[in-house]
């Protein structure tokens, strides 16, 4: 094991460092309780972490304390009381208060959905809050323990450019390829703002990411049991944590499906393969919504689900067509808060557009291309893309039927539910940028995500930190008042995230002359 994390290349272990300085920046510069549904996600880890079993889907209502810190903090206050965040007023804020002085776990009116998802991540964020008051023989201050809360997810998704790296190597890619798919999700501004929050999605990502590098060794035609095992497991622990894993069944069949087609390989071995992964995945995540079945009736009950629509409501399959696509791909990019701040329009359809050209790329049925293959196969990689059509029809469905019963076009159109399939997506875009730009792909993904980190965090400090006659530089010095700690962690996560991307930068325009290395991609 040691051996194998040696042939690592330390490129992309800062590549890694970065993203987790990145997301620590992001962190502290999402206003507490901003990102979506943040509030009520941090709610449920504050009631279990009072020792309390896991709520039914619908017995849940969010609690004092959470709520009144958040309206202290200024989470529910109109633009005009959010452009007071500044030096002043924060020296007026009492950071010491804890989630008990703010009126604890005592229940108010306001429903909690939450419930309604699978309970891992909130048990291991409660464990994570308990531990943590265990040792320092107390609560802490309220905004610290949501910032530890922010903290656990930004060591969740950090490995994402490690994990992209693997992937791609193990399909096939060099160096050179792994490097520029490592970097791919630092170009969405939409990852950084949610992984840098308190969300279940981020969890769910996180396995998702780890599943795609032995599902890549599935695809070059790995059907050892333990293999199978390892995937059942990860897919486990996904379903585990959001409903979105039910498609990853599917997933696991598509990859295990390839090499019998593409190597006309005997059908019988992968089949059993397929079996124990996909047995594995139901054994160990699958209990929560069995036994929802058995309780509720239906294996993902949701106070959502009751027919709000109005009695003449007809549902205008046109209408939903134009906006579903449309609110996707913004919700993909960069749709900060409840849909308060975005990255723009030109933005978004420039990141698509690349996207596309780099996908198209990495597809095309000849190669035409300034280096040919890149030593990946185009089924191997379709069997590794298959997540995203997957997540995505799981999304049109789920979202057609909820505006059949609301009447409401975007719920559940969410583009950070598309996030579980980041590592492939990120392997894709980077082949089909290798075979299009040749040695210059690695720097063009690098340029380009910092181009859009760069707009999505002007978004971000212009609408929530910024003041009507302030600068850049009064918007940051309003987000460090605001988050204040024991270190400067704001700041130096800032000078740690510029640093390391311009070695990144550096790293990137030097051509590399080693060579794949076969041994991590079996």
């Amino acid at each position: 094991m040691i051996h194998r994390l040696r042939r690592i290349p330390r490129v992309v272990w800062l590549a890694s460092a970065c993203f987790c300085a990145l997301l620590t920046f992001w962190s502290f510069a999402n206003p507490l309780f901003t990102p979506p549904d943040e509030i009520s996600h941090s709610d449920v880890v504050f009631h279990l972490a009072t020792g309390a079993s896991y709520p039914e889907y619908d017995e849940r209502t969010l609690s004092q304390g959470v709520v009144r810190f958040g309206l202290t903090y200024g989470m529910i206050l109109d633009d005009e009381a959010d452009r007071a965040r500044t030096v002043a007023a924060a020296d007026r804020f009492d950071f010491g208060t804890t989630f008990d002085e703010y009126g604890g776990d005592s229940s108010l009116d306001t429903p909690n959905q939450i419930p309604q998802h699978p309970p891992l991540y909130y048990w291991g964020s409660a464990m994570t809050l308990r531990a943590a008051r265990f040792a320092h023989g107390g609560q802490f201050a309220m905004h610290q323990e949501m910032h530890l809360l922010r903290l656990v997810n930004v060591a969740l998704l950090s490995p994402l450019p490690l994990l992209a790296w693997a992937t791609a190597r193990r399909l096939g890619a060099p160096d050179r390829v792994g490097l520029a798919a490592a970097l791919v999700p630092f170009a969405i501004p939409q990852l950084t703002h949610v992984g840098a929050s308190v969300n279940n999605d981020n969890l769910f990502v996180a396995l998702c990411a780890v599943l795609a590098v032995p599902l890549a060794s599935v695809l070059r035609g790995d059907r050892r049991p333990r293999t199978a095992l390892v995937v059942g497991a990860i897919a486990g622990l996904a379903l585990l944590t959001k409903g979105l894993g039910v498609v990853l069944p599917v997933w696991i069949a598509c990859c295990y499906a390839v090499p019998v087609i593409r190597q006309r390989r005997e059908l019988a071995p992968a089949m059993k393969a397929a079996a124990l992964a996909v047995f594995t995945t139901v054994g160990v995540g699958g209990w929560f919504t069995f036994r929802n079945l058995v309780v509720h009736g239906t294996p993902s009950p949701s106070i959502h689900a009751v027919t709000t629509a109005p009695d003449n409501f007809s549902p205008d399959l046109i209408a939903w067509l134009k906006e579903f696509p449309v609110h996707l791909t913004k919700g993909f990019w960069g749709y900060f808060g409840y849909y308060e701040v975005q990255i723009g329009t030109w933005a978004t359809i420039g990141a698509t557009a690349v996207t596309a050209v780099a996908l198209a790329g990495a597809f095309a049925p000849r190669a035409t291309s300034v280096e040919r293959g890149a030593g990946t196969r185009r089924t191997e990689l379709a069997g590794s893309f298959a997540i995203l059509p997957l997540l995505f029809l799981f999304v049109a469905v789920a979202a057609w039927d909820l505006y059949t019963k609301t009447a409401y076009l975007r719920n559940l159109v969410q583009g950070r539910y598309l996030f579980g399939a980041v590592v492939p997506l990120a392997v894709c875009v980077a082949v089909g940028a290798a075979r299009l730009l040749g040695r210059w792909a690695t720097l063009a993904v690098l340029v380009t995500a910092t181009t859009l980190q760069i707009v999505g965090l002007s978004a971000l400090f212009d609408h929530w930190w910024d003041t009507p006659d302030g600068t850049l530089w009064t918007a940051f010095r309003s987000a460090a008042a605001w988050n204040p700690a024991p270190l400067p962690l704001f700041q130096l996560s800032a000078l740690a995230t510029v640093c390391s991307l311009a070695v990144l930068a550096y790293a990137a325009s030097v051509p590399s002359a080693r060579a794949p290395d076969p041994s991590l991609e079996s």
